[in-house]
């Protein structure tokens, strides 16, 4: 099996951590919403108030974003791996996301959205190494033997047992 592609993928996720220049503009994104605010607020103008709505839905989002690549990049020096059965399904867009749903640790059945980066997964039922961290109570990174699959959002939890 070839590993250069996994390694590459690993590397792409790394790199994609949301360093200095993410979260600086995370920070700008948030500081224009606020100035849209005050600016709406003073001139009393809908269109700067449509503004201030759309950097901060903008601002919001791509922190969770990065909240589940900081996950996932943890996970790979001190998650915790397990081997489990997943299905995977392609939401077949022209840039295509996958639903992922795999049985967990403590037999706890997760579904999360997911984009590949730089790969397409096998669709139907494969074998994943899901990765845990000890602080969050869903799978934070999904890797098979082709590619690395981070959840978008947080995963949501199908079945208890």
């Amino acid at each position: 099996m070839d590993n250069t592609l996994l390694n590459q993928q690993l590397h792409l996720l790394k790199k994609a951590k949301g360093g200095p220049e993410m979260r600086g503009m995370q920070f700008l994104l948030a500081l224009l919403s606020m100035v849209m605010l005050i600016t709406s607020l003073v001139t009393l103008n809908l269109l700067f108030a449509g503004v201030f709505i759309a950097l901060a839905v903008a601002s919001f989002f791509s922190g969770q974003r990065m909240k589940h690549l900081d996950h996932a990049i943890k996970a790979l020096d001190v998650g915790q791996a397990l081997s489990c059965q997943a299905t995977i399904q392609s939401n077949g867009d022209a840039q295509p996301t996958y639903t992922v749903q795999l049985q967990g640790r403590d037999a706890k059945q997760w579904q999360f959205e997911c984009s590949a980066l730089a790969w397409q997964p096998h669709i139907g039922t494969c074998e994943l190494q899901v990765y845990y961290l000890d602080n969050v109570k869903w799978p934070v990174l999904a890797m098979a033997e082709q590619g690395v699959l981070v959840p978008d959002s947080k995963p949501r939890l199908l079945r208890s047992s």
